[in-house]
């Protein structure tokens, strides 16, 4: 018997209510936004009672530019991609309250303790997806970033979207949940998130770069089996397009880099500015664990030898 599209439309609905709205989904979802309501509450604080800082001066600095100019600047006087600011020069169009500027990055924070509950939930579980989610909301760096007008809290959300989609294409080569609709949605939002991720900051091509070492290794691994193999080709095209787009902006980070190495504010370490760092550091594990520890000393070791090295 052919259903109507009306009926059929009402199957798909009752279908979706049953699956994630079960009580024990309710529940979940429940104490998530009692988290998130007292992370809210814990960045409420500081939206209100701290005003701005150098850094955040800077930022204001920058995008009371002309366009044009600010990204000359950007590209020229910053060690930062330019993304960030052009977001908080189009807040700017709507009011350059301290609230409202500092609000943005407190939304971009409890977004992500959102989506690393989400995503934990997802592959390891309810219970790992709080404690994940509880750290996010109670820690202290997560707090200041969320209180201010840079671009850290935009990069913790980007960061933990690219792992979310990372960790989907990780499951789609280890054959599960084969979709082509899924799997288009799955490389075009894998694009666009890498390549905001890395114009927010360019520390983030560090965390890609990790990406590709551990996607090329596991599908290098699979890649015997013909479904995994296919999934990791397109995972590879998805990359070097990635790889593509970003490309243009290497030329200004390394522009940047230079700049800044000739004008950082701080020196190169030298030897004997590491002795004092040592006695310290080995005062401090006799004190709480009664030696100084064999895996200490070899931090310490690598830290001098880097300093006599730079």
């Amino acid at each position: 018997m052919n259903l109507s599209p009306k009926h059929d439309t009402r199957n798909v609905i009752r279908a979706f209510f049953n699956k994630h709205l079960t009580l024990a989904h309710i529940c979940q979802y429940f104490l998530l936004s009692m988290l998130l309501l007292y992370a809210l509450r814990q960045r409420y604080i500081g939206l209100v009672s701290e005003s701005f800082w150098l850094d955040e001066a800077y930022t204001l600095a920058f995008t009371n530019m002309p366009f044009s100019k600010m990204l000359d600047f950007i590209a020229t006087r910053d060690v930062h991609p330019p993304l960030s600011y052009i977001f908080i020069k189009f807040i700017r169009l709507f009011g350059d309250s301290d609230f409202l500027l500092k609000a943005t990055s407190t939304v971009f924070d409890l977004a992500t303790i959102a989506i690393v509950w989400a995503m934990v939930k997802k592959h390891w579980g309810a219970l790992p997806a709080f404690v994940s989610a509880i750290l996010i909301a109670t820690s202290s760096c997560h707090i200041w970033h969320s209180q201010d007008i840079r671009m850290y809290a935009m990069l913790s959300l980007l960061v933990a979207c690219s792992l979310y989609l990372f960790l989907d294409f990780i499951s789609l080569m280890l054959d599960r949940s084969k979709d082509t609709k899924t799997t288009a949605f799955l490389c075009v939002a894998t694009v666009a998130i890498n390549l905001l991720m890395l114009f927010t900051h360019n520390l983030a091509a560090l965390f890609w770069a990790g990406q590709l070492m551990i996607g090329m290794t596991t599908g290098i691994l699979l890649i015997s089996n013909a479904e995994s193999r296919k999934s990791f080709i397109t995972w590879m095209k998805v990359q070097f397009i990635t790889g593509i787009l970003y490309a243009p902006w290497i030329v200004f980070t390394i522009k940047q880099s230079s700049a800044m190495v000739k004008q950082f504010w701080l020196a190169a370490p030298a030897l004997g500015d590491t002795l004092p760092v040592i006695s310290y550091a080995m005062a401090f594990q006799r004190h709480y664990n009664g030696s100084a520890d064999a895996l200490m000393i070899t931090m310490l070791c690598i830290f001098t030898l880097s300093a006599i090295a730079g």
